[in-house]
């Protein structure tokens, strides 16, 4: 059974659209909360309403939901809830204020939210999948400023069941956060902070390649910072053709 509803008007709507499915299949012990939008573009160019359109529908796109089913599963102290992020919550790029924005929001939920949900057995994991091949990222890439998409070149485009796959498993086994591919692997161990222990091969992982994958992240973020100021240069830097056009004017107002 589907039920076609926008997640990001109020809980009221949402609750209201997914009780015909409740009824008719039971309660929701598992809930993916993966609606969400990106619009890619410098913090000036981007338009006020572009920031609330991706908070209202990355970020209330998944309380909302969440609201809607969590009494039940606390009612039988069991569930699985899992926020699908994103990479740039764990390295925020040139281009990506709003996004960066919405996609941290839905960290902070996560691990404040797995606190209060955890005595009553139910686990939260947070999902942050790379570049994947989707409609939404073809969009995407047509807002993308062109530094954006240089930087976006250091990673991987994925397949979506590689990361649907990813994130099923590893939900299953208990894990907070779920990355994929080795850069997802690499900006996993680096974002440990007081995240929930969930589980113990989790925990070890980061504690063991924490400092060697901090070591390689400085040199990615150096080439980033170079490659920016190489990119903005060029474009602050007058042209030969836009000099001499400069001068020639210059030449005819003296001569006039």
């Amino acid at each position: 059974m589907s039920v076609a509803v926008d997640v990001s008007v109020s809980e009221e709507t949402f609750s209201k659209a997914l009780l015909p499915a409740i009824e008719e299949m039971g309660e929701i012990d598992v809930l993916v909360n993966c609606a969400g939008t990106s619009v890619a573009g410098e913090f000036t160019a981007l338009q006020e309403e572009e920031f609330e359109r991706m908070l209202r529908i990355n970020v209330l796109g998944s309380i909302f939901p969440t609201r809607t089913v969590i009494e039940g599963m606390k009612r039988r102290r069991r569930g699985r809830i899992v926020f699908v992020s994103s990479q740039v919550a764990q390295v925020a790029l040139y281009g990506y204020t709003a996004y960066a924005a919405s996609k941290w929001a839905l960290r902070g939920l996560a691990e404040a939210l797995q606190m209060e949900l955890k005595p009553y057995n139910i686990y939260v994991s947070v999902v942050y999948p790379p570049d994947t091949d989707t409609p939404g990222y073809e969009v995407e890439m047509q807002s993308k400023p062109d530094i954006t998409k240089k930087l976006s070149e250091s990673g991987d485009v994925f397949k979506p069941e590689q990361v649907a796959a990813n994130m099923v498993k590893y939900s299953a086994m208990g894990y907070f956060g779920i990355g994929t591919g080795l850069d997802g692997w690499l900006l996993k161990q680096l974002h440990p902070g007081m995240s929930p222990v969930n589980s113990l091969w989790e925990v070890v992982t980061g504690i063991l390649f924490s400092p060697l994958c901090r070591i390689i992240s400085v040199f990615y973020v150096l080439s980033w910072d170079q490659l920016c100021a190489s990119e903005i240069k060029k474009t602050a830097t007058p042209t030969s053709d836009s000099i001499k056009k400069k001068s020639g004017r210059k030449k005819t107002s003296k001569a006039d």
